[in-house]
């Protein structure tokens, strides 16, 4: 009689450090704070998509492969290269769940 161990990674999380586009939202500063000639501030932040499930079953001890994410900025366009995740990587010896975070900025911030 054999126990199988499951580990669940939950990778629903998607944790988007976007653009920002400042705290005010009056129509009096934007105008105002344009040097360089009528361009308009990037206020869109970035979008995450998930490549695999959100979420995936893996047995104990089983190799992972993160099926890993791509990364659209309406402005720099894809930005996938600059994800990063938390954690590195998982440790399938150690039964439980496990949630990755992507993060991504555009050139905003």
């Amino acid at each position: 009689m054999t126990k199988k161990a499951l580990i669940s990674f939950i990778v629903a999380t998607l944790l988007l450090q976007g653009c920002g586009g400042g705290g005010s939202t009056g129509s009096s500063s934007s105008s105002s704070s344009s040097s360089s000639g009528g361009t308009s501030s990037d206020t869109q932040k970035p979008h995450i998509t998930l490549k695999g499930n959100k979420t995936l079953i893996i047995e104990k001890g089983q190799p992972f492969t993160d099926p890993g994410a791509t990364a659209l900025d309406d402005k720099d366009g894809d930005i996938t290269s600059k994800i990063t995740k938390e954690p590195a990587s998982i440790d399938t010896s150690v039964p439980g769940e496990y949630e990755i975070v992507y993060r991504v900025s555009d050139k905003a911030g």
